[in-house]
């Protein structure tokens, strides 16, 4: 039988951000043995796990996480084509988070107004795991062809870095949610 003397209270400290877990102890150990390593080693690398865990699953992005009103600043030019020349105009764009989209635009080409002073839109976009993804717009004009977008989603998710994929075109978009 162990004397007093040979049995301890081991605390472990716990970071503030693991409520459930602070201040608990571990109890009893004998001072020395291979167990009392053991368990200190074991739940310093479960600590250090659930840790770390939250921060890469934060990185994680799905379709889903691209939701709401978003603004968007487009710029750029069109380089062949009817449209020839500088692009400049403003989009009101809604993600339902399933990936479909709808949207309301106001672009200027080469300098002219357009003929329909708010033009409608729908699409469907995918965001994939990296926070990349890619989108396509459908107007509802018929005359307009379909456009293809890229895009990055901030860490936010406040903000859309956007480029045209369709051929011909040099636009770049900013895209900040409301």
């Amino acid at each position: 039988m162990a004397s007093s003397d040979d049995v301890h209270t081991l605390s472990i400290p716990i970071p503030a951000g693991l409520p459930y877990y602070r201040n608990q102890q571990v109890t009893p150990y004998k001072r020395g043995s291979f167990m009392t390593i053991a368990s200190a080693v074991g739940a310093m690398l479960f600590i250090s796990t659930v840790c770390v865990v939250p921060v890469q699953a934060e990185r994680y992005c799905h379709t889903g996480m691209l939701s709401g009103d978003y603004s968007f600043r487009i710029t750029g030019q069109i380089l062949a084509g009817p449209f020839a020349g500088p692009d400049n105009g403003v989009a009101l764009v809604s993600f339902d988070g399933e990936g479909r989209m709808t949207a309301k635009d106001h672009v200027v080409l080469n300098g002219a107004q357009p003929a329909e002073e708010w033009r409608d839109s729908t699409g469907t976009y995918t965001v994939n795991a990296n926070c990349t993804g890619k989108a396509q717009i459908n107007f509802a004009d018929g005359r307009t062809p379909p456009i293809i977008y890229y895009f990055i989603l901030t860490s936010s998710k406040q903000q859309l870095d956007v480029v045209l994929g369709s051929a011909g075109s040099n636009v770049s978009v900013v895209a900040t949610k409301l």
